[in-house]
């Protein structure tokens, strides 16, 4: 699109001006200045309406907006990835009584920041990746409506106002500001300080001052302590990418800490220890993520019934639970994602309301105890790459969701009472060691939800099953005890393609419709000649009377090396979307034609990566009924 000088020349009443690009927040989309269709002429733009309540053009392709342009009346101004240089050409003086927001995000050749000192209200401040700008005028320090200041990956910005006055001020962002070295102060009770990639080691003085502040969130690998003193009316704390190697002093007496009832440690590189008074210091969430010299974490030596969410996550180094995790009473989720653990403690027993346990990727682990069936309340376990496990013990009663695919070690599963669990989610994709007798005659005595596991044949309780992607049914004379359809189809499961190995999970997006045809009947297909196709997904049918559809992410879907074939297993509601039950009091369709032949045909797509057909080698149904399954 070619725009002359005097494109807006007479839109007086424009108020909305927008030209945006997806994910232009970010640097990454910088590449799609090369691609921008809107071109102007070599005089730029002689006018813009004065009325315009939002400017927004990203890449808006000149040095600067016409001088005679007026912004009184704007509200936002989102001018990024452009070779914006100044805004008004010599003009720096302008009046922005309107303005809210304000974003000139990776404009690289910005030189000066236009005086916003008469933008009394303004909220946003974003100079993103502006790499040109040195200083950032004091006018900054008086704007007291200003939420965000946000200056990341301004590389040459070397001189900031002493003092930040605005009381709303929550976030400050300056990563990769490589040449700031002292933050300056601030008397808001702010939640966010961004220092990543700073040379800056001291916080602001009044950071213990803070009285109002319920969230507080560090960044930055050169600060190394912590103030003296937090303040009391800090609720969540963060800490980012720190060089902290004590979350505590040593000194510390237990009266004086504060109660954060969320502590998040992310990328803690020195982090080796943490001190026994955390678990008083802690009172509901404990979050540990990518701290490579973490060992263990302290014992705990008396009963704590506050906390309830445990994660430690891609710590390398974590080799050990304390044998005193069990005094964690009130704990209901406990992950140990990527840990090097090799056999969890027996006093895991003792966490009776513990809900949820995820030992995603510990692939070290070799062992789970037996007393892990006294959790009473344990309704969801992950297992997923736990490649060194060979067995599961006998499991509690109340877990519904089991994903323990890429478990590539697992032979046995405990049968003590596998028939009696009574799952919704059951992933076992991968366990190709896995005994196949564990569902030769179907799982428990109610089918699960949705099962996957590697397999080639469909489970005996399935009465109709055939080769290919569809599958003749006779319906009873008499559906009106009909609760569920069982769904089976039997695929092959193929590797990652060179450069996807990573990609292990996959989402898969199966559909199932069923066809007939008025007054057919008789033991041959009714109504296969209707069926088309079966690798992949086609658009409904108008004459299929019910379809079903189901799309789930298969957590660690594949990490091998050759094509295997899988089972996949799901329950549907026996209506599914009806196509016939259109008007009230209309007759469902599995009623209207009970007594007759029906068809079913599957289509299966996976993704990873990219959405493909998939080719369903066997499929099957089976009819469940109120007298199957009881209350199901």
């Amino acid at each position: 699109m070619h725009l002359g000088s005097d494109a807006f020349l007479g839109m007086d009443r424009l108020r909305f001006l927008k030209f945006s690009w997806p994910d232009s927040s970010s640097s990454s989309s910088k590449n799609n200045a090369r691609t921008c269709k809107i071109h102007l002429s070599k005089s730029g733009l002689d006018s813009l309406p004065h009325e315009l309540r939002m400017l927004w053009w990203d890449g808006f392709p000149s040095s600067s907006l016409p001088s005679n342009f007026s912004p009184n009346s704007l509200v936002e101004l989102c001018i990024r990835h452009s070779p914006l240089a100044q805004c008004w050409g010599n003009i720096v003086l302008q009046d922005f009584v309107n303005l809210r927001w304000f974003d000139l995000s990776y404009c690289a050749n910005l030189i000066i920041v236009p005086d916003l000192s008469k933008a009394t209200h303004l909220e946003s401040l974003k100079l993103t990746g502006c790499k040109t700008i040195v200083e950032l005028p004091s006018f900054v320090e008086y704007l007291d409506k200003l939420t965000l200041l946000d200056l990341g990956a301004c590389e040459n910005l070397e001189i900031l106002p002493p003092k930040l006055d605005s009381k709303h001020l929550k976030h400050v962002i300056l990563y990769d500001c490589r040449k700031i070295n002292q933050c300056p102060e601030f008397t808001s009770n702010w939640d966010t300080l961004d220092l990543r990639g700073t040379p800056i080691t001291t916080l602001p003085v009044a950071i213990h001052k803070l009285k109002e502040a319920r969230k507080l969130s560090l960044h930055g690998e050169s600060i190394t302590s912590l103030p003296d003193g937090f303040s009391a009316s800090i609720k969540e704390f963060r800490l980012c990418h720190t060089a902290i190697q004590k979350i505590l002093p040593s000194d510390h007496r237990d009266f004086l800490l504060p109660r954060i009832s969320r502590l998040e440690l992310v990328g803690s590189s020195n982090l080796a220890t943490l001190s026994k008074s955390l678990w008083k210091m802690v009172t509901k969430e404990l979050l540990i993520m990518d701290s490579q010299m973490l060992k263990t974490i302290p014992e705990i030596s008396v009963v704590d019934s506050s906390l309830k969410v445990l994660v430690v996550e891609d710590c390398r180094a974590f080799r050990r639970l304390p044998s005193s995790i069990g005094n964690l009473k009130s704990l209901e989720v406990l992950a140990l994602i990527g840990a090097a653990i090799r056999m969890l403690p027996s006093s895991v027993q003792e966490l009776d309301q513990l809900r949820t346990l995820d030992l995603t990727n510990c692939k070290m682990l070799e062992s789970i105890p037996g007393a892990i069936s006294r959790l009473d309340r344990l309704s969801q376990l992950y297992l997923l790459g736990c490649e060194s496990l060979r067995s599961l013990p006998e499991l509690p009663l109340n877990v519904k969701l089991l994903v323990a695919s890429n478990c590539k070690s697992l032979q046995t599963v405990s049968s003590n009472n596998f028939s009696k669990l009574h799952f919704l989610n059951l992933n076992l994709v991968g366990c190709l060691q896995l005994d196949r007798k564990l569902y030769g005659g179907g799982v428990g005595e109610i089918p699960p939800s949705t099962v996957l596991y590697p397999g080639s044949e469909l489970p005996e309780w399935f009465p109709n099953k055939s080769m290919g992607h569809f599958v003749t049914v006779p319906l009873p004379r008499n559906c009106k005890r009909l609760k569920l359809f069982a769904f089976a189809v039997v695929y092959s499961l193929e590797p990652p393609v060179s450069g996807d190995e990573e990609k292990t999970d996959m989402h898969m997006h199966i559909s199932s419709e069923c066809f007939t045809k008025p007054g057919c009947g008789g033991g041959h297909g009714c109504g296969s000649d209707e069926l088309v196709g079966g690798g992949g997904l086609s658009s409904s049918t108008n004459n299929a009377v019910a379809s079903w559809n189901i799309c789930m992410n298969v957590m660690g879907s594949f990490n091998g090396g050759v094509a295997t074939d899988h089972v996949f297993l799901w329950l549907h509601h026996r209506a599914g979307e009806d196509r016939e039950e259109e008007e009230e009091g209309k007759l469902a369709w599995y009623l209207k034609h009970s007594g007759r032949d029906v068809s079913f045909r599957f289509s299966l797509q996976l993704k990873r990566g990219e959405m493909k057909p998939c080719q369903i080698k066997r499929c099957g149904v089976s009819l469940v009924f109120h007298t199957n399954f009881g209350n199901l």
